[in-house]
């Protein structure tokens, strides 16, 4: 297991911190929705975004963004190595966007201000959670929701914690005569309603309820049908999973050895998702001297490189640096390095070498095997081929 301390290659995020502050993140959680408040709505506007008049109340409001961003990642060190991570790429973002703004280039600014409610998904979408979030009616209220594309609308309303609501949203949409089935899933919005409703809300019998429906829909094409009828009985099958405490053989279980039927390709869907909110309990219940962890991270990279769209912040090649990383001679070191080899590869066009992709993605691969390699692994049975 890695020591303490140790930081992710060209990353600078520790694996752990022996000395991270105390005080709770909702300060600076409240206070980064208090600026979206008045940026997002204004960021939808692109006269009023523009308008020189406001430009200093704008740069008032992303510095306070900015502050708080900062704020969070230093309380973020106290927690799992995701939240940290995705507390920090939130800052590099916020200070981008001040970038683009003070330099002009407000269709950048814009676009980055959007985007950010996408860190609010992306944790809100980690872990079960029912909490309700005060600020959220006060951001919807200055919002013309109906004039937002529909996935923006889903997207602020699981950023704001408004899960139910999100869900009736998808569930309402799947109703729609001028919407086909297709449309539905090649535009991820069944990826996300599955994601929130398994993951997050954990109502398997909701969502197993919701894809018979659509099943039977007359237009439904039977790849399709068949396809939401697998996946409504998985998730009925699964349901004592998702209520049960997690562990690791379970997790393993669902990942490489799924009860009955072997799931092929997205039919594994399901399962992906059960054994992702497992892990994200696991994680979130750990501590970073866990011996386990390295095969956590590595098994939810496996399951969000089958499952996770990138609607979420993705955070594939992430978990596999952290998988290597928390044990580089471990038995899951080399498999992780291949895969995200692979992820760069088709993410960069088919092309993997040092004149063809950026310099620092180029150099994290050279570190990684530099580690994997001062680090023989010992020979000992992998997950799956023993219980």
């Amino acid at each position: 297991m890695a020591a303490a301390g140790l930081l992710l290659a060209g990353t600078g995020i520790g694996i752990a911190s022996e000395s991270a502050p105390a005080t709770p993140p909702s300060g600076s959680m409240n206070q980064i929705f208090e600026a979206l408040t008045f940026l997002l709505p204004q960021s939808l506007d692109e006269e009023q975004f523009s308008d020189p008049n406001r430009r200093q109340e704008v740069l008032d409001w992303m510095g306070v963004l900015a502050d708080s961003s900062t704020a969070l990642g230093r309380h973020a060190e106290e927690r799992d190595v995701d939240f940290r991570n995705l507390s920090h790429a939130l800052a590099r973002d916020v200070s981008e966007l001040q970038e683009r703004y003070r330099m002009g280039q407000s269709e950048g600014a814009r676009y980055f201000i959007t985007g950010l409610t996408r860190y609010c998904v992306t944790c809100h979408s980690r872990l079960a959670n029912s909490q309700n979030f005060p600020l959220a009616q006060k951001l919807i209220a200055k919002i013309d929701m109906k004039a937002l594309p529909f996935q923006e609308q889903t997207q602020i309303l699981v950023a704001t914690r408004q899960f139910d609501l999100a869900l009736a949203q998808w569930e309402s949409f799947f109703e729609a005569p001028d919407v086909t089935p297709t449309r539905m899933d090649v535009g991820g919005y069944l990826l996300d309603y599955l994601t929130v409703g398994i993951r997050v809300r954990r109502a398997p019998a909701r969502v197993a309820h919701t894809l018979e429906k659509l099943a039977e829909r007359k237009d439904t094409p039977i790849y399709l049908s068949r396809r939401l009828k697998i996946w409504a009985s998985a998730v009925k099958t699964l349901t004592p999973a998702l209520k049960a405490p997690q562990n690791l053989k379970k997790i393993q279980r669902l990942i490489h050895h799924p009860p009955g039927d072997s799931p092929l390709d997205r039919e594994q869907l399901i399962y992906d998702l059960v054994a992702s909110a497992l892990i994200l309990d696991y994680i979130d219940r750990s501590d970073d001297n866990d011996p386990n962890l390295a095969e956590v991270y590595y098994l939810l990279a496996l399951a969000e490189s089958r499952s996770v769209d990138t609607y979420w912040i993705p955070q594939t090649e992430f978990h596999l640096e952290v998988a290597i990383q928390l044990d580089p001679g471990g038995p899951f070191a080399k498999d992780a390095y291949a895969l995200l080899e692979e992820h760069i590869a088709i993410g960069y066009g088919g092309v993997l070498n040092e004149e063809t992709i950026p310099l620092d993605v180029w150099s994290k691969l050279q570190e990684l095997q530099l580690l994997i390699n001062a680090h023989p692994a010992p020979q000992f049975p992998r997950t799956g081929e023993t219980e």
